[in-house]
């Protein structure tokens, strides 16, 4: 008997998830409050690796200026000591 109840429960949930489909909604609420879950994670992931890229654009720029100074340095004051 349960589990004719089960079925006939589950039959009933299927039925009105068809039915939303037709009409354009999602299947279900939880469906739709999962979709947007998982886009709201997809634009997240996306704005991180958005800012990962930008933080590495500064960085090395920071890397190449650094490097130039230094090599600026040395060789400025490699001259020195060897007039």
């Amino acid at each position: 008997m349960k589990l004719e109840h089960q079925r006939n429960s589950q039959e009933a949930e299927l039925r009105e998830a068809r039915l939303r489909l037709q009409e354009g909604a999602p299947p279900s609420d939880d469906c739709e409050h999962e979709w947007y879950r998982m886009e709201r994670d997809r634009v997240r992931r996306q704005e991180m690796m958005m800012e990962r890229t930008r933080l590495a654009d500064t960085q090395g720029l920071f890397f190449e200026i650094f490097v130039h100074v230094i090599f600026n340095t040395f060789v400025k004051h490699f001259f020195i000591f060897c007039d």
